[in-house]
């Protein structure tokens, strides 16, 4: 059986808007945050607080994101 992190992981590698539907403590999960933020770089409006914050996960989504729109901020 695959863990409940594993497969909340490739449903956010599959379209990162998809963090959106998980829930919150996997959107305070670095890895999957970033792998939401590879396949589209709107998706770390649904990142939790402490990650928007963190200015390393910000250097994430500008060097790995794509599409970002800032307005979405």
């Amino acid at each position: 059986l695959k863990s409940k992190r594993h497969l909340a992981l490739e449903f956010a590698r599959l379209n990162g808007l998809n963090l959106k539907h998980l829930p919150v403590h996997f959107q305070d999960d670095w890895e999957i945050v970033t792998a939401a933020v590879e396949n589209s770089a709107n998706a770390f409006v649904y990142a939790s607080p402490r990650l928007r914050a963190d200015s390393a996960m910000n250097v994430e989504v500008i060097t790995r994101g794509k599409f970002l729109l800032f307005d979405r901020f």
